[in-house]
Formats: C-alpha cells, sequence, structure tokens
C-alpha cells in the first residue's frame, strides 16, 4: 500500500540509517549514547551494547576497567549536551523583508483588479506569487478554502443566470459537491443556501426593470502608457448591467464581508473602480461601454441569508461620484506601477497595518511573526 501511495519502503529508511552508523562509528573518536529513561520507566540497554560491554571487559581485564574505558572523558557530560541543545545561543531577530527584484522581474505590464490590491496591501504577496512564483500547497484532508467556496457560488450564479428553471441553492450545493466540500456540511448548510437564494432572487427582480442587458463573469481589457512602457489591464466583471439610464452598474458578488465604501473611494479596495475604468473604454461582452453611475456589492453567502437592507444597494461616496472614483483608481494604478518601476522600490509585508488582512498565505515566508513582534507591530 505504501508504494502505491508513492511512500518510501520502512525497510529502505532502515538500510539507511545502518548505513549512516556504520560510517560515524568509524571515526577515530565515537561517542555513543543511550536513554537511561524512557516514559518515566528505566531502559533496558540493547543487545548490542551488553554485547559491546561484554567484549570490552574480556579485552581490558574486567568489568570496572570496561566501564572506565567506556565512560566519557571528563568535561564530556551528556545532560550538559542535552541541556545546550535546548538552550539558544545569541538571537538575532529577523528583520522584515525588503526584497527588490530588478525591475524587468517585476511583471509590471500586466494587471487585473485583484491583483492590484494585493500591490497595494500586501506587496510581499505579490512578490512570493509573482516573481518567485510560490503557491502554497493544500495539506491533505484540508476543507476547502473561502476562495473556492467563492468560486463554487460564483459557478452556480452564472448557470442560474443561463437556465433560471434551475434551484440556485441546489446549484451551490453542486458547485460546492465538485469543488470537495463535505457532503454532510453542505446538507447542514442548504437552509442557509436557500434563504441567500431566496434574497438574492429578491434583489434581482427589484433591479430587474431598470435593467436593459446584463453580463456575467465577462472579460474586456484596456491598455495605457506608464513609465515602463504600454500596460494591460484586463478584469472579470461578475455583472455588469446597462441601465435604463444608458450608465453602467458594476456588481461584484462576496461570499465574505462586503467592502466599504470608503475602503473604496480611498483607493485601498480599487476592483469595482478598475473596472469602471475598463468599461468607459470597452464593452463586457453585449454591455456597450459607457460610465459607471452604481457599483454594487452583493453578499451570497451563508451570513446573507439573514435581512441586511445595505446589502446590494449601490455604494455612496462622499468625496465624488462614481466616475470620478473610477477616474481615480485608474491613475493610482498607474503611479503604483511608476512606483514599482524604481528597482529600489521594495516588496514589503503588509506596510498599512491598520489595513492589514487578517491572514496570508506569505506570512510564514515574510517571517511576520518575529519582526512585527520586536518591533512592537500587530
Amino acid at each position: 500500500l505504501r508504494k502505491q501511495l508513492g511512500l518510501p519502503d520502512p525497510d529502505e529508511r532502515i538500510g539507511l540509517s545502518a548505513h549512516d552508523f556504520a560510517q560515524l562509528a568509524n571515526a577515530p573518536e565515537v561517542i555513543l549514547l543511550r536513554a537511561r529513561r524512557v516514559d518515566d520507566k528505566p531502559a533496558v540497554a540493547s543487545r548490542w551494547l551488553w554485547r559491546l560491554r561484554t567484549l570490552a571487559a574480556g579485552g581490558l581485564g574486567g568489568r570496572e576497567e570496561a566501564d572506565a574505558a567506556l565512560r566519557p572523558p571528563a568535561g564530556h557530560d551528556p545532560l550538559h549536551w542535552a541541556a545546550a541543545m535546548r538552550t539558544p545561543g545569541a538571537v538575532t531577530p529577523a528583520k522584515a523583508p525588503r526584497p527588490t527584484p530588478p525591475v524587468e522581474a517585476r511583471a509590471l505590464t500586466k494587471f487585473s483588479p485583484s491583483r492590484t490590491v494585493t500591490l497595494i496591501r500586501d506587496p510581499y504577496a505579490d512578490y512570493a506569487k509573482r516573481i518567485l512564483r510560490l503557491e502554497p500547497l493544500r495539506r491533505a484532508g484540508e476543507p476547502i478554502d473561502a476562495r473556492e467556496r467563492g468560486s463554487a457560488v460564483h459557478t452556480a450564479v452564472e448557470h442560474y443566470e443561463a437556465d433560471r428553471t434551475q434551484s440556485l441553492a441546489a446549484l451551490i450545493a453542486h458547485e460546492l459537491t465538485k469543488s470537495g466540500a463535505e457532503p454532510d456540511l453542505i446538507a447542514l448548510e442548504l437552509p442557509l443556501w436557500e434563504r441567500a437564494a431566496s434574497a438574492y432572487l429578491r434583489w434581482s427582480e427589484q433591479r430587474a426593470p431598470r435593467v436593459k442587458a446584463a453580463a456575467l463573469e465577462e472579460k474586456a481589457y484596456i491598455e495605457f502608457d506608464t513609465d515602463i512602457g504600454r500596460v494591460k489591464l484586463e478584469a472579470k466583471a461578475d455583472r455588469i448591467e446597462q441601465l435604463s439610464d444608458g450608465t453602467l452598474a458594476i456588481i461584484d458578488f462576496k461570499t465574505g464581508a462586503a467592502k466599504k465604501a470608503a475602503a473604496v473611494e480611498t483607493g485601498l479596495e480599487p476592483q469595482l473602480p478598475l473596472e469602471a475604468a475598463i468599461a468607459r473604454e470597452k464593452k463586457f461582452g453585449d454591455v456597450g461601454k459607457a460610465e459607471t453611475s452604481e457599483m454594487i456589492y452583493v453578499r451570497l453567502s451563508l451570513s446573507a441569508a439573514t435581512a441586511d437592507e445595505k446589502n446590494g444597494q449601490p455604494l455612496e461616496f462622499e468625496r465624488g461620484d462614481t466616475p470620478t472614483v473610477a477616474r481615480a483608481a485608474l491613475e493610482g494604478l498607474k503611479q503604483l506601477i511608476n512606483q514599482y518601476s524604481n528597482p529600489a522600490q521594495p516588496y514589503l509585508s503588509k506596510p498599512r497595518v491598520e489595513f492589514i488582512w487578517s491572514v496570508s498565505d506569505y506570512d510564514r515566508l515574510a517571517r511576520r511573526a518575529e519582526w512585527t513582534a520586536e518591533e512592537g507591530g500587530d
């Protein structure tokens, strides 16, 4: 069975250990140690050690002489060695990483809204993923994560909008099953998904009279000039609607918490504004290019099964209208690209402490737990 699973043979490990021991035991000076107690009980020496002691006694003239010869020399107390292994020496605290890869390795000519968010909030994660090309490995038996759940729900909504004769909750359950979610958990969650699906349908029906056309999961892109040349910005919109007044509504489905209007307006969450900037110049599917008048987050999750009057409502900005926020987001991206086109610009790990994500796949790689504690950070 181990061989079928691709696991090493235990006998192979024993053979390698025997080989290593034989090589080391032929050194000019060898010290062999054994435990006197195991599980708080006296331990019996192996027959091999008893045989060695007997041979030494025969060769040296007696057991006392053998014990004296086999005893570690003065100053070589094994208990001190064990204590030293547990006593750290001089500790050099880890410093916050500041990698500065060459500009040509930074892949700054192609962006998406999600990558833009990462580069704003956690540049080190962009460095690890895009430049080092490191991807987190999934542990055996680990349940699906929030990203996979979100993809499953998005796919279910897309299939439902293509054929409304099906049950949205049933489609969600089906896609979650395909993603690897536990059937027992899906069955437990199904009543909540049914309520969340009903809330989504009510929201969709309320908007229907104002919607002339809609596109789901469609891609579009624009290109613009920066200090390093031409850059491509490509986005895939969850849903984009052409309203009766000719403007657009850009909608993002969230299986987690929706983003705050303040975070969108200040540029920390530029996904919807960047999609609006693209929609001003290019079509998403059958939806024509136009200015965006509404940016909306729709929560479609277990917690969305409860009533929430703000869910699915257009974001309200304090400093400008929606087109202004979209233009500011595009200018912010251009400035960000120009900033990282400077070879001295480092990729910091979550530099905006008050706005960090709680968990990142690359926190351990950045050794955040070490240097944030040393610096008195989060």
